[in-house]
């Protein structure tokens, strides 16, 4: 994988703030889960992938 293609990789990570259609000032964070590669990139840089979103 080159390094442009595993940034491109890394930035499929997301943060989503959700609502609640019927209470819509209830909101909370829903956080993609990382793929194998991605827990290995992050591992590899010493990064907590949540403290980089």
């Amino acid at each position: 994988m080159s390094f442009d293609a595993l940034i491109a990789h890394l930035g499929t990570l997301v943060r989503n703030t959700m609502r609640v259609p019927l209470h819509t000032k209830h909101r909370f964070m829903l956080h993609s889960t990382p793929t194998s590669v991605q827990e290995a990139a992050f591992k590899l840089l010493d990064l907590d992938p949540l403290r980089v979103q």
